[in-house]
């Protein structure tokens, strides 16, 4: 069926590699798949064909966290040249962190990347794995101008104060919401 999606002109993102090397990532780059999510327990072979691809790596550290599970392996994917980004992966059952502080606070503390490397993974990247990179993602003429404004002198600050209400307003479109 990803197949026959792909071929009807749909972006196919695969659930892949969570629990056990299954092959989802391989899948996910055979298809040219927008992204390969989770990649906990991809095997080497698999980061080197995702890092040679345009395939997505969307690290979710939060359910890694929450499931008390090894957590991908952020580091060797970025040092591969692989294409990393970061989500929540919110939901009921395997992750109730909506905290985008948190997970980033998790991907420099527990998947090696640097808080420049987290911060770009969960918002330019994410564009990307979202194929939203043409409006999304950047502070940029042309972009659709979201952004957070933070209660921060420096932006490091948000990995080493990511359980505090670092938000001090919301631009939505260009207009500001909070």
């Amino acid at each position: 069926y990803l197949s026959k999606a792909k071929k009807m002109g749909f972006k196919t993102k695969l659930h892949a590699d969570e629990l056990s090397s299954s092959g989802g990532g391989r899948l996910a780059v055979e298809l040219g798949a927008t992204s390969a999510d989770h990649l906990i327990s991809a095997d080497n072979e698999t980061l080197e064909l995702l890092a040679k691809s345009d395939t997505v790596c969307t690290l979710l550290p939060g359910t890694s966290f929450f499931l008390n599970e090894d957590f991908a392996r952020g580091r060797e994917l970025i040092d591969r040249g692989a294409i990393v980004a970061l989500a929540s992966d919110f939901n009921p059952g395997s992750c109730n962190i909506y905290n985008p502080f948190l997970i980033i606070f998790l991907a420099v503390s527990r998947c090696g990347l640097s808080v420049e490397e987290a911060i770009n993974a969960y918002t330019v990247n994410s564009a990307y794995a979202l194929r939203l990179e043409s409006r999304k993602g950047r502070v940029e003429q042309g972009y659709d101008a979201d952004l957070l404004l933070l209660k921060v002198k420096d932006y490091s600050e948000i990995v080493y104060n990511f359980s505090r209400d670092l938000v001090k307003g919301v631009i939505k479109s260009g207009k500001k919401v909070r």
